[in-house]
């Protein structure tokens, strides 16, 4: 028998590469092949495949996120004020069906438009939450995505 090395697949493409680059594409970390780089920004050059017989992490990660009542909130502030949805539309420079969709509850706004919310209106929405990740263990020689992921309770 052939003594083969241990290789994984580009993340992008699929294709079967030794050593990967760690890049972060549209705010994801991949490992991609040489020619999948080029869809976003180097973090690590290649390195070998790591590793492990048994991993153990555990971490608490805080995030933000959005206030369940953001709709009445921001509908409530802009009212307040005397305003119209177009009116606040243009102070905050979106288009004013987007104003509607986020007070009617149809769309939840991402973090940049909820601080922008946020400081036109003097309101609080986003909330800062605590998230325990559990513990990984896995008794394979290499890693994988699943080992790698953070299971969320």
């Amino acid at each position: 028998m052939i003594n083969q090395v241990s290789a994984m697949n580009c993340e992008m493409c699929g294709r079967n590469i030794e050593n990967p680059y760690d890049v972060n594409v549209e705010g994801v970390v991949m490992q991609l092949c040489k020619n999948c780089i080029r869809f976003g920004t180097i973090i690590n050059k290649p390195k070998s495949i790591i590793k492990a017989n048994k991993i153990d992490i555990k971490k608490d990660e805080i995030t933000e996120v959005i206030a369940e009542d953001f709709a009445v909130k921001i509908k409530n502030a802009r009212e307040l004020r005397q305003l119209m949805q177009k009116d606040l539309a243009k102070e905050i420079g979106v288009k004013e069906s987007l104003i509607h969709k986020v007070e009617s509850g149809g769309m939840e706004p991402s973090l940049d438009l909820a601080k922008k919310f946020e400081k036109f209106l003097s309101i609080k929405l986003i909330e800062k939450q605590k998230e325990e990740l559990n513990k990984i263990k896995s008794n394979k020689n290499t890693l994988t995505i699943g080992d790698i992921l953070n299971i969320k309770q």
